[in-house]
């Protein structure tokens, strides 16, 4: 397993909302998502797999900016060849309240 992986099993069942980001998709769509992510978010990871990360992000865009722009940044501009990492994002539940969840990258291995 992935090193970020084995360190998620370990929080698996904490309340820690985390999403996986495939960055050699060009649409940055999820790939996992923690069993939390409902309670915490309002979203179900099964709804949240296979779409493009943004539709987590604060609706209000200059509050998005203000905290998110840097990373947000740092996570478009990632290329296949880069070193898995991860942040920290404010993200926004459907009923608008914030909440700071986890975001992990990782590049998929050449085939």
């Amino acid at each position: 397993l992935p090193q970020w992986m084995t360190s998620l099993q370990e929080v698996k069942e904490e309340k820690l909302a985390w999403i996986v980001i495939d960055i050699d998709s060009p649409t940055l769509c999820i790939v996992s998502a923690s069993l939390s992510l409902w309670d915490v978010a309002g979203y179900a990871p099964e709804y949240a797999l296979g779409r493009n990360y943004r539709f987590l992000l604060p609706k209000i865009h200059q509050r998005c900016r203000a905290v998110n722009d840097p990373e947000l940044f740092k996570l478009e501009e990632q290329t296949v060849d880069t070193a898995p990492s991860r942040t920290v994002l404010l993200f926004e539940s459907p009923d608008r309240k914030p909440y700071w969840a986890v975001v992990i990258w990782e590049p998929h291995p050449p085939r």
